[in-house]
């Protein structure tokens, strides 16, 4: 041992055809080989350089292949800069930024005590940026935890963080299904089961690093495939029947009975599920059996809360509950993210002179955060139409879209186009207020789910009708017009104006 901490002190230089680099001493290694500090000898910089073992050749010139491929993003994306690659010695050296410490070393140094739910504000909307990045280029991280998001530099830009590790970075088309990639405890669902996957699955990953912040543990255990899976059950229910039957892993964890045609899958016990893969399940710690819902986890704060404080932490727990959707068709993307209540502070009272607004404000400009350059659109959540119309539907148990489509009556659509192609383009409508066409209200009415619907539906005939001037509005015939029918259904009339604007509501 003497002898290793000994050689760890030798100086060694890594040189690249630009630069030399002085080994200060290992920050961390790995099966993948080992991350050292360095200088540049050159411009006196400290440098991170990631010595990727021999045998991992092909591993490292993808990452690096990713890695170039992040370089046409911009540099305010709030991911680690790389700076080069080159070989040394028949290994691979990959030279990135040098930043602080990472996301769990942070926490074990103040002995895992949660955050505060504006610290993890700051934190999730640098990360929600970055896999909207990601997500840009169709780059899928696949390995996001606290371990992979680090402090740039916490004494002088507190909870400013960057993410890193593109190791097992590639585009969503690439991954090959079954493949176990993301840490047990921070993996989708969909990964688990072995169904198609894409960049959702970093925002799953997300949710958890989220979760792994307010309570100052993991969410789901990480030691087990069969617990981490049974605990995720018991706080959001069984995944669909749709996602069981298309997963190819499936059969590992559920089961159902074959001599029934329509036989409702069920989880495996715990004895079925070691004599089916022949390993004993460890029981996780109790810990895990704490909570029935994700609702429970906003009960584990101790002491009073005022009332913004209180609305705060209700909005944190809305976006956590719509990252952490089972269903990665339904599951909250970043952009949609980003125009979250949680993340745009909507939820906020005016009064600049409360205490817990300012200091929110205060710790987002403490990290420099910079209004971000995506145009983004309102989030609207269930809680928030639910205090605009008692009788409007919930978010977080969304119906159908044929459901919520039930008021809009069978009209012949431009081109005879099926009312069911109607809904396909309508897959992601309520989500965010989109192009709409712009509806004022006559008497003051709010918005319920559906009319948000049927102004989308509006503005999907209108685009058609754009590229139609001879199609009149009303194209049922008989003096109907569609915008009409569900304008004044909800106490709305459609603005004559040419101009179409947002409609503010």
């Amino acid at each position: 041992t003497s002898k290793n901490k000994k050689s760890e002190k030798v100086t060694d230089i890594l040189s690249s055809p630009l630069n030399r680099y002085e080994i200060h001493k290992i920050l961390g290694q790995g099966v993948y080989g080992k991350v050292v500090e360095c200088k540049n000898l050159d411009s006196k910089e400290n440098m991170a350089v990631k010595i990727v073992q021999k045998n991992l050749f092909a591993a490292a010139i993808k990452e690096v292949s990713v890695l170039k491929n992040l370089r046409q993003l911009d540099e305010n994306n709030n991911l680690v800069r790389f700076i080069e690659y080159f070989h040394q010695k028949g290994c691979i050296c990959l030279v990135f930024e040098k930043l602080d410490k990472s996301l769990h070393d942070f926490l074990k140094e103040r002995s895992f005590n949660p955050l505060t739910v504006p610290e993890i504000r700051v934190i999730a909307q640098q990360m929600l940026v970055a896999l909207n990045a990601l997500k840009s280029i169709g780059v899928t991280h696949g390995d996001i935890k606290p371990d992979n998001i680090m402090l740039v530099n916490h004494m002088a830009m507190p909870f400013r963080i960057k993410l890193i590790d593109f190791g097992l970075a590639s585009s969503a088309s690439e991954i090959k299904l079954c493949t176990k990639i993301q840490a047990v405890g921070y993996r989708a669902p969909e990964v688990t089961l072995g169904c198609p996957i894409n960049e959702a699955i970093d925002m799953w990953s997300l949710g958890c690093v989220l979760a792994f912040m307010y309570l100052g543990r993991h969410l789901y255990p990480l030691r087990c495939e069969y617990e981490s899976m049974r605990i995720l059950v018991k706080l959001h229910g069984q995944p669909d029947d749709n996602m069981l039957n298309c997963g190819l892993l499936t059969r590992d964890f559920f089961t159902k009975d074959i001599n029934s045609l329509n036989a409702p899958w069920r989880m495996k016990t715990q004895v079925e599920y070691s004599l089916s893969q022949g390993c004993t399940v460890k029981p996780s710690n109790d810990i895990f059996e704490k909570f029935a819902s994700l609702d429970d986890i906003a009960k584990t704060c101790d002491g009073e809360k005022c009332d913004t404080e209180s609305e705060d932490t209700r909005a944190f727990i809305s976006l956590l509950k719509h990252i952490l959707r089972i269903n990665p068709e339904k599951r909250i993307n970043p952009r949609q993210a980003l125009g979250h209540r949680f993340i745009t502070l909507k939820h906020f009272p005016r009064d600049i002179s409360n205490s817990y607004v300012e200091s929110s404000a205060l710790t987002m400009k403490n990290c420099n955060i910079e209004p971000s350059l995506i145009e983004i659109k309102h989030f609207v959540t269930s809680s928030e139409v639910e205090s605009m119309n008692a009788e409007s539907s919930n978010l977080d148990n969304p119906l159908s879209l044929e459901e919520e489509m039930n008021g809009v009556p069978e009209i012949p659509f431009p081109w005879g186009i099926p009312k069911s192609y109607v809904l396909e383009q309508l897959v992601n409508p309520v989500l965010c207020y989109g192009l709409v066409p712009s509806l004022v209200p006559q008497s003051g009415t709010v918005p319920t789910l559906q009319l948000i619907l049927h102004q989308s539906l509006c503005s999907f005939i209108h685009s058609f009708i754009h590229f139609l001037p001879l199609i009149p509005l009303g194209v049922a015939g008989g003096g109907w017009s569609l915008s009409q029918h569900l304008g004044a259904k909800a106490g709305y009339t459609l603005d004559e104006s040419p101009v179409h604007r947002r409609a503010d509501i």
